[in-house]
């Protein structure tokens, strides 16, 4: 296993909420649509996005092997 166990429930606390938040927001965007709304739903989703990109390639960059030595 690449993570530690501790780092393991950390990434699963955090897709836990993600997809918790999302349909908090599809929720909210059902009871009442407004454009203002959907707005910050796109945005929230978009920057979530985002930082599980950066923080996979963070992750896969830690598992490298260190460089050889010259």
């Amino acid at each position: 296993m690449f993570l530690k166990k501790e780092n393991q429930m950390n990434w699963n606390n955090l897709f836990i909420s993600i997809i918790v938040g999302e349909f908090a927001g599809l929720v909210v965007l059902e009871i009442e649509p407004s454009e203002r709304i959907a707005w910050y739903f796109a945005t929230f989703l978009a920057t979530t996005l985002l930082w599980l990109i950066f923080m996979t390639l963070v992750d896969i960059r830690n598992r490298l092997p260190p460089p050889p030595e010259p």
